[in-house]
């Protein structure tokens, strides 16, 4: 997990309810990606990831991470299910948009309807 400069890790006293968030580079299917996730316990529960190219990276800073994350963290994705190479213990959860969400869902032609805007140059308007 990346700290930002001045954070510090809390400890925690339980280590079932310990959460962190965080992204990293890892390898998904022996390809360069940033994986976006949160970690409670024993589970990783993945909100996104993207796959990039080393070379977008210039900083020694930066090659030495990819270098150290790539070692630890070597994922499979496979039948719709992530794995672990180094560590098969630790279970992977793709989320969705509508579980990480936090109150209703709407669809966009619902909102427009409900603030009567027929088109998305009224939209600008509101905001």
């Amino acid at each position: 997990m990346r700290y930002t400069q001045g954070m510090k890790k809390q400890p925690t006293q339980n280590k079932q309810t310990e959460s962190a968030h965080g992204w990293s580079f890892v390898l998904i299917n022996k390809r360069l990606a940033e994986l976006f996730f949160e970690r409670k316990g024993n589970t990783v529960y993945i909100n996104g990831y993207c796959y990039v190219k080393k070379s977008e990276y210039k900083t020694k800073r930066e090659q030495q991470q990819i270098i150290s994350d790539t070692k630890k963290y070597q994922i499979t994705y496979r039948n719709k299910i992530f794995t672990d190479k180094n560590a098969p213990e630790i279970k992977f959860v793709l989320s969705s948009f509508k579980e990480r969400v936090k109150g209703p869902f709407y669809p966009i032609e619902k909102l427009f309807k409900k603030y009567n805007i027929k088109d998305g140059k009224t939209a600008k308007k509101l905001g």
